[in-house]
């Protein structure tokens, strides 16, 4: 491991902030909007400093937040080394405490190959049953795209992929 996913970095940070959050959260979040807000561009939580985690357009960070508890897609672009994994990889420690569902992609991927061509191994390994709906999971699936599309689309369930406990 080259390096330890952000929500073991930041333990004690997420800690604090989840501890001194009295905001309403989104259901399947670990923490509050604002929570995240503050461990994403700084600020305090209790008497605990939080370092600042992008530095940057403030309102770019917001806008994402905001995406993200409406439960829409979120897609960062911008040229390579503009802070986008990073951004997300925090993003994804904040709201539901595990970085490292990542879903590689390159520019050449697109949004219908996330989607549709997922892992047809386990599909036939498994059957149709190997997704949530089918085992009445009901647990938010965040998965953190790394150069594509959040999420992904199961044919033969037609739920969001890969099923709980899998990935």
């Amino acid at each position: 491991m080259l390096r330890a996913p952000a929500e073991v970095l930041y333990a004690e940070e997420l800690e604090q902030l989840t501890k001194e959050d009295k905001h309403p959260r989104p259901p399947g979040w670990r923490m509050s909007p604002r929570a995240v807000l503050t461990y994403i561009i700084g600020g305090k939580a209790g008497a605990m400093p939080i370092t600042p985690k992008y530095i940057g357009h403030n309102r770019l960070v917001e806008i994402a937040i905001s995406t993200l508890v409406t439960d829409r897609s979120l897609l960062l672009i911008g040229e390579p080394g503009t802070a986008k994994s990073w951004l997300s990889e925090h993003l994804a420690a904040a709201v539901n405490g595990d970085s490292t569902k990542v879903v590689q992609s390159t520019a050449g991927t697109t949004e219908e190959h996330i989607r549709y061509t997922w892992n047809y191994a386990l599909l036939i390994a498994r059957g149709p049953r190997s997704c949530g709906q089918s085992t009445g999971a009901s647990e938010p699936r965040g998965r953190r795209p790394d150069g594509g599309t959040r999420g992904s689309w199961c044919p033969a369930c037609r739920t969001g992929w890969p099923p709980a406990g899998t990935a």
